[in-house]
């Protein structure tokens, strides 16, 4: 009766939508679409204003209307998608999102929401080719790589997982559990959408392959970001640890010093794996042997963990013996001085758990003759003697023993003993060889008069350290002895090359020229000694040969 009364519904409706009073839209929406059925924007309008109420079950009809009038609308398929996911209905989401594909099959976001659906709907092999057709029409969509890397995993399809994992980390995987306009979080059991996982995913596959290199790319940057993975740092410790022992390697302080890092790092997360603390105080330890007077800082993290070991199993002897190498061969570790009789405490623990411990007996005994326990340290080393005949050094220090009890031919064949056992021909470096010839020499030079043997003892001494002023006096004066005055002479000249200031050299030097009768040079030679301010009884016996 008045055409121009056509559109007051449609528009009365259109406000309240626009206005968002929803329920005040549905009424006039209805009543136009009674006179109306077939426009289809009032159609749509009206589903979408039941939805935004709450009444879903209408806002499908409406949308499955608007469809049955204009099939070709994928914005009214995806309405109807995201309902049916929310409501958790996934096969009517596929069936939904399969004639969206069919109407729009460029639309990236239906794939990724049909792959995510197939998934929800327990069914990773439809997920899968969805994934790839997301990731064709949008390459660098860095959830469906991941999920495509996961699902390929899962497969057994590993080089394929590596390349999607390897294309996830290069994206910016914060949009993995960011909201950017649709749900990433997947729906797949035991899988974590966070920025770090695809790393740690990743990680894990290379591991299986050990693949350090890879190792170390992957988890480095992802231990940055969440450090909370002590196995993770351990690992990278190890390998770190490898690459610093390993001959070709040209960076072993720097390896050294990154496996110290992620040591630190791993016990740190995890403080209670005794191993692993023993691990970190022996690469300590070593790194500390390489510093030099430096050393201090790092030998006592060492003797910290090696503690720590200690503290977390008593029984742990290797921590016990370590720890006692460690400070025997410092003492002095920063501001703590380690006595003798601590250090001592530390072997006779390993020697308490392993009574045949041949390093830690070794080690009681010259620790016993540093503090002159002669008697006890006599007693470790002869009962080393028993098990551990040919232990190197152990005759060594009897001899010593032997010496200061001044039994000289107990002493002689102490040193025999452990002659015997040196390898020929010794090498330089060989300290234990280097003194056994140097107090058997002089033993038979000065208590057994045997110079000839004295002599080629000596030689021997001197062949291994030709810079032991000791040896090379006794050297001269088993020539003396010998009534070689020349080769006395040059052997006291050596002496006075090492040590100008040396009183014994200088006397018996001028001895030697004058015994030689090298008058000027004998003369000259007293006049040198007695610059040097020698002691009064000396100073009368020199100025005494200098006057005749």
């Amino acid at each position: 009766m008045n055409p121009e009364l056509a559109d007051r519904f449609i528009v009365q409706g259109q406000r309240a939508f626009d206005e968002e009073n929803y329920q005040d839209a549905i009424e006039p929406l209805n009543i136009h679409l009674l006179l109306f059925p077939e426009d289809v924007s009032a159609t749509y309008l009206l589903g979408q204003s039941y939805e935004a109420t709450g009444d879903i079950d209408s806002a499908i009809t409406f949308y499955e209307r608007t469809l049955t009038l204009a099939p070709q609308r994928p914005d009214v398929l995806f309405k109807m998608v995201h309902i049916y996911r929310g409501r958790e209905a996934h096969q009517q989401a596929v069936d939904t999102l399969k004639r969206l594909i069919e109407i729009a099959p460029e639309t990236t976001e239906a794939h990724y929401l049909l792959a995510l659906s197939y998934l929800s709907l327990k069914q990773p092999n439809d997920a899968l080719p969805a994934f790839l057709e997301t990731i064709r029409l949008r390459p660098d969509d860095v959830a469906a790589h991941y999920h495509a890397a996961i699902l390929f995993e899962e497969n057994g399809e590993i080089d394929n997982a590596i390349v999607h994992y390897e294309k996830t980390i290069t994206l910016d995987t914060t949009l993995i559990e960011s909201d950017i306009g649709r749900s990433l979080q997947t729906p797949m059991q035991g899988v974590k959408a966070t920025e770090v996982e695809p790393f740690f995913r990743l990680g894990a596959i290379y591991s299986q392959r050990n693949d350090e290199d890879n190792i170390l790319r992957v988890y480095q940057p992802a231990l940055e970001i969440e450090p909370e993975h002590p196995e993770t740092h351990h690992l990278l410790a190890v390998i770190f640890e490898r690459r610093s022992l390993q001959t070709e390697t040209e960076n072993k302080r720097e390896e050294r010093e990154n496996a110290i890092r992620y040591y630190g790092l791993a016990n740190h997360y995890n403080p209670d794996n005794f191993d692993w603390h023993y691990s970190y105080a022996r690469l300590l330890d070593r790194h500390a042997e390489t510093l030099g007077d430096d050393y201090h800082k790092h030998a006592e993290m060492a003797v910290n963990e090696y503690t720590t070991t200690i503290a977390l199993n008593p029984d742990y002897v290797d921590a016990y013996f370590y720890r006692g190498m460690l400070t025997l061969r410092y003492r002095q570790i920063g501001k703590t001085l380690y006595r003798y009789s601590q250090i001592l405490e530390d072997f006779k623990q390993v020697a308490l758990f392993q009574p045949k411990n041949r390093e830690a007996n070794y080690n009681i005994g010259v620790i016993y003759l540093e503090i002159d326990r002669h008697r006890l340290a006599r007693e470790a080393f002869e009962r080393m003697l028993s098990y551990a005949p040919k232990y190197r050094g152990i005759h060594l220090h009897l001899g010593k023993i032997a010496e200061w009890e001044q039994a000289w031919k107990a002493a002689i064949k102490h040193y025999e003993a452990e002659a015997a056992l040196i390898q020929q021909p010794a090498e330089k470096g060989d300290d234990i060889a280097a003194k056994t010839y140097q107090r058997l020499g002089e033993l038979y030079y000065a208590h057994a008069l045997d110079y000839n043997t004295a002599k080629e003892t000596l030689e021997k001494a001197l062949a291994l350290d030709d810079t032991h002023v000791p040896t090379l006096l006794n050297y001269a004066n088993n020539f003396f002895s010998m009534d070689l005055l020349g080769s006395a002479a040059e052997q006291f000249e050596r002496v006075i090359q090492l040590e100008p200031d040396n009183l014994t050299a200088n006397y018996n030097l001028a001895l030697m020229y004058e015994y030689t009768e090298k008058s000027k040079q004998a003369k000259a030679q007293w006049k040198r000694f007695l610059e040097l301010n020698p002691p009064e009884q000396w100073k009368i016996e020199a100025e005494k040969h200098l006057r005749q």
